[in-house]
């Protein structure tokens, strides 16, 4: 039996650092903010707006995840 994949603890401390400083920085107000989920080797990044959570995307990270801030935007890259 394969282990399962996941995202290493490094990778999700990093990720978790850019959302949350983008949550205070960015949004700043509270009431709306982003927060990630994992699953395996998945990142799940849902919008809660006033307490209503919805999801933005789903990230599969067998490639190289490139995660940034520009503009207002958390933007998302990858290389194969």
């Amino acid at each position: 039996m394969s282990k399962k994949e996941t995202i290493p603890p490094e990778i999700e401390e990093v990720v978790e650092k850019i959302v949350e400083d983008f949550n205070k920085n960015v949004l700043k107000n509270g009431y709306r903010y982003y927060q990630i989920r994992y699953k395996g080797r998945l990142l799940y990044l849902d919008l809660s707006d006033n307490g209503r959570l919805g999801p933005i995307c789903l990230l599969d990270v067998r490639r190289q995840l490139h995660l940034s801030v520009n503009d207002n935007y958390i933007c998302v890259s990858f290389e194969e």
